[in-house]
């Protein structure tokens, strides 16, 4: 009866310093938005107009009903599924609040089971899963993490589906394990056209593990893994931006380290060459890595329909183009301080635009993990590939997620790269970001997993 009763209060305890931890990062992160680059009303003009107030907070709703979108994302789904219950309750405005706090409390409750699992595979208590969920979160709640979930960016749904994978990965076998991998590599690689290969990368980790560790991987798994594939290149087969898409690539990427022979080699006019490094708006690269543009002016977009092979061409002729490209743009890019294209337009800005408030708690965390984390990305990269790869004790979970992150990282970049040169490419390499701070939560589970079996290995040997 006491065990019981001990047991009941300690979870009560829990529960409150769990509810205390939430309301608080919600409070202090509603105080940060992301800055609408112009992309907000491209996604959801088919059901709203501009915004009501100068925060960009509240918005109308089309006088005429919702239409139908021009262009599946995953994003007009979630947003319009807001929209809809926003419209059914209030019937007047959209307000940005409801989806972010909704998505806020979601990601509390997935930070909980994770630290419920993490807690589990190092043997820990209630106390050690409170300390747990208090790491994880604080680290999901950073500025340039949360700051999506008020915004009309696709990577609303990416944050969301990610957060689900790890923790599928993290899953003890079964069914429940089965349906959180398949379903957050579903949301993750349908969430935007960068993706699409997350389940096919899944896969092959799972694969990997089967192999190496003989953990299970069912064929209805692999099944269900392939066909969430499918459906998940099908949004690249129709993609109303490609032509800027390409120009970039090139122009904005590849042509900005070839010299005028190595441009003219690749079938460019004079014109074209003079264009190098010149964006779509006539934004010229230029300073460390291409970040610190200024405008020009003139532009060659339009003026030739560039194809695939254009994109590719570069980097067939040139091998070592793209290692070029990422160790000339990654140092400068690769950071948590995002910026649109000029670094004074900084994507993390208060959401009535004055001041961030008791937030700037959770920007300086940002800045603080900028200092330290991001310029050491591929010593975690490295620490990653290694604890996906050995038989370290007691990994065989923690091992997968590791492996999947630490692959997914340099693979975003590459892609980045190669899908729009330089052009925002620190927003671009956000999901990188997340995922090194999931990378660091891991890391630093396995660290204390090795160092456990060291210590009794030592205390076996002292008996001995």
């Amino acid at each position: 009866m006491i065990p019981n009763s001990y047991r009941s209060l300690h979870l009560t305890l829990y529960a409150v310093f769990v509810s205390f931890i939430g309301l608080g990062l919600v409070g202090l992160s509603e105080q940060i938005t992301f800055l609408d680059s112009g992309d907000f009303f491209r996604t959801v003009t088919f059901m709203l107009t501009r915004p009501l107030d100068a925060t960009g907070r509240l918005w109308e709703f089309r006088p005429g009903g919702f239409q139908r979108p021009d262009h599946f994302e995953s994003g007009v789904f979630f947003f319009g599924l807001f929209g809809y219950l926003q419209q059914w309750t209030s019937g007047i405005y959209f307000d940005l609040r409801w989806q972010s706090i909704s998505a806020k409390v979601l990601l509390l409750w997935l930070g909980h089971l994770m630290a419920v699992r993490i807690a589990s595979v190092l043997g820990l208590r209630l106390l050690g899963q409170a300390f747990g969920f208090a790491a994880i979160s604080i680290g999901l709640f950073q500025a340039h993490n949360i700051g999506i979930l008020k915004s009309f960016y696709n990577e609303y749904v990416t944050f969301l589906g990610l957060i689900v994978l790890v923790l599928g990965l993290l899953t003890g076998p079964g069914l429940k394990r089965s349906l959180l991998i398949v379903f957050g590599a579903f949301l993750f690689g349908i969430s935007k056209v960068q993706f699409f290969y997350v389940p096919a990368l899944v896969l092959a980790c799972l694969a990997w593990q089967r192999l190496r560790f003989q953990l299970p991987l069912s064929r209805p798994m692999i099944a269900a893994l392939l066909c969430v594939q499918t459906i998940c290149v099908l949004p690249s087969l129709h993609n109303p931006y490609q032509q800027l898409n390409y120009h970039h690539a090139t122009y904005y990427g590849a042509y900005l380290l070839l010299s005028p022979t190595e441009l003219r080699a690749l079938g460019l006019n004079p014109a074209q060459v003079d264009c190098a490094g010149t964006d779509s708006w006539g934004i010229r690269a230029a300073g460390p890595g291409g970040s610190t543009p200024h405008r020009e002016g003139r532009s060659c977009f339009g003026e030739k329909t560039l194809k695939l092979r254009d994109v590719l061409d570069p980097y067939l002729q040139h091998p070592t183009l793209l290692w070029r490209l990422a160790a000339y743009a990654l140092p400068h890019h690769f950071t948590v301080q995002y910026f649109h294209v000029f670094k004074e337009l900084r994507y993390i800005v208060p959401a009535d635009r004055v001041s961030f408030g008791y937030g700037r708690w959770l920007v300086q965390l940002s800045e603080l993990r900028d200092a330290f984390v991001s310029h050491a990305w591929p010593l975690f990269i490295a620490a990653g590939l290694l604890a996906g790869l050995l038989r370290l004790p007691g990994a065989s979970w923690v091992g997968t997620g590791s492996l999947f992150l630490a692959v997914f990282i340099p693979s975003q970049m590459g892609i980045s790269l190669l899908g729009e040169g330089i052009r925002d490419l620190s927003k671009h390499l956000w999901a990188a970001q997340l995922a090194l701070d999931l990378l660091a939560i891991l890391l630093a589970t396995q660290i204390v997993l090795v160092l456990r079996q060291w210590l009794a290995d030592r205390r076996n040997a002292l008996r001995e």
